[in-house]
This record gives structure tokens, C-alpha cells and sequence, in this order.
């Protein structure tokens, strides 16, 4: 990590730089990692999306609703990523892993959506015309 200088060389005379990213997060990452850290991170990227689409495409029940919005709303969110990650530095990585990460979990919580309860309640009361 930190492979661009802190400091440039103008004129024969080290500038010390305060603050050096490469304003391109796919450039910082390429810098920093190589092409073993950039092509991994585009296939993260790449993927989440895909995923995020089979789990748009799967959720046509009613009561998907909310998990079909949210695939969507993270899909357009990666995708807008994707294009401003040209123009920001890595310092906004953050939500980025928090978008890939609720990426991951969302196909689980659709299985888990459809899956019915075999559990009954363990302090259920009878009904009025049911033995105790």
C-alpha cells in the first residue's frame, strides 16, 4: 500500500505532498496491488451485480417485496460505483464492502423467505374449544 510518493521533485527541489491518492480508485488499486488485487476487486464488483440480478430476477413472490428493492437499489448502487470510481480515491472504499457484503447475504434471505416454519410456539395457548 502507498506506492505513490509523498513527495514530487520540480525543478531539482522534493515537494512534500500532504495528501497522495491517484484520484482513480482503479489506478490506486492497480498501484498499490497490481493486476492480482485489480482484477479480484473488478470481479467483486462484477459479480455483486450479477448476483444482485438473479436475486431480482427470483423475487416475484408478493412478500419479496422488500428484498427485491433492496436488490435493486444495491444493484444501482454498485453500478453508480462502479462509474464514480473513476473520479474518487479509495478513501470511500468503506461502503463499497458494505454494499458487496449486504450483496452476499440477500440470496440467502430470499431462500430463507420461502422456506416454511416447521417451529410451533413452545408457550402457545389452546383455543377455546381445544383440550388442554
Amino acid at each position: 500500500m502507498g506506492n505513490f510518493a509523498p513527495q514530487i521533485v520540480k525543478d531539482g527541489v522534493i515537494i512534500q505532498i500532504p495528501f497522495h491518492v491517484a484520484h482513480n480508485t482503479y489506478m490506486d488499486v492497480a498501484a498499490n496491488m497490481g493486476l492480482s488485487g485489480l482484477i479480484p476487486f473488478v470481479g467483486v464488483l462484477i459479480g455483486s451485480v450479477f448476483t444482485l440480478r438473479k436475486v431480482v430476477k427470483r423475487a416475484t413472490a408478493p412478500e419479496d417485496v422488500v428484498v427485491r428493492q433492496v436488490a435493486l437499489g444495491l444493484q444501482a448502487g454498485i453500478l453508480g460505483y462502479m462509474v464514480c470510481a473513476f473520479f474518487l480515491s479509495t478513501l470511500w472504499l468503506q461502503v463499497f464492502w458494505l454494499c458487496t457484503f449486504l450483496t452476499m447475504s440477500l440470496p440467502r434471505l430470499l431462500h430463507l423467505s420461502h422456506v416454511p416454519s416447521k417451529k410451533t410456539p413452545s408457550c402457545a395457548r389452546p383455543g377455546p374449544n381445544e383440550e388442554l
